[in-house]
């Protein structure tokens, strides 16, 4: 099962918890990944842009839930999501060793270490769950996240270029992967 217990954190005079997200985390997973991404443009998806039902995300959280290789990570404080992470293994069996890794933390937030706490406990599920490698696309521009996930032992590559495109603007994706002994 794609499951971790609460674990807390604190940083100075900053604490936050990170635990697996579960069905009833559906509705809140909706309105934080639209109030997310109208902070940022480094997202997938803009502003109002992650159009999914109540049902489709409920049920879509339960599959993971249910999968010994794939994690739905939430950082909490005060009850209010922060952050996210999602670590999704392929299901096809030669590429079973592989997962996909997104992440997003609210804008006041950053800096603070959730990203890096929400990846530790990635990494820890992945290795646990005998992934092989973690695969993440990040923007070109996301200079912040680019260093964090090298921090963690990610190497560039690869590049999708003009991947984005932005306000009128192509960027290119890089591609990173973290290979697990």
């Amino acid at each position: 099962m794609g499951y971790i217990k609460k674990q807390f954190y604190c940083q100075n005079d900053f604490c936050w918890y990170i635990r697996s997200a579960n069905v009833d985390d559906a509705r809140e997973l909706i309105k934080y990944y639209n109030f997310v991404a109208g902070e940022t443009d480094y997202l997938n998806f803009g502003k109002d842009e992650f159009n999914i039902s109540l049902e489709k995300e409920e049920e879509y959280i339960q599959d993971i839930f249910n999968d010994d290789t794939s994690i739905i990570l939430i950082a909490l404080m005060d009850n209010e999501i922060v952050g996210s992470l999602q670590l999704i293994s392929y299901l096809r069996n030669r590429l079973s060793q592989n997962a996909e890794l997104s992440i997003s933390v609210k804008k006041q937030y950053w800096n603070k270490g959730i990203g890096s706490s929400l990846l530790e406990q990635a990494i820890d599920f992945a290795r646990k769950a005998d992934l092989k490698n973690i695969f993440l696309g990040v923007r070109e521009d996301n200079f912040k996240a680019i260093r964090l996930y090298q921090k963690f032992g990610f190497h560039i590559c690869g590049c999708r270029k003009h991947f984005f495109y932005i306000n009128k603007e192509y960027y290119d994706e890089i591609l990173m992967q973290l290979t697990l002994k």
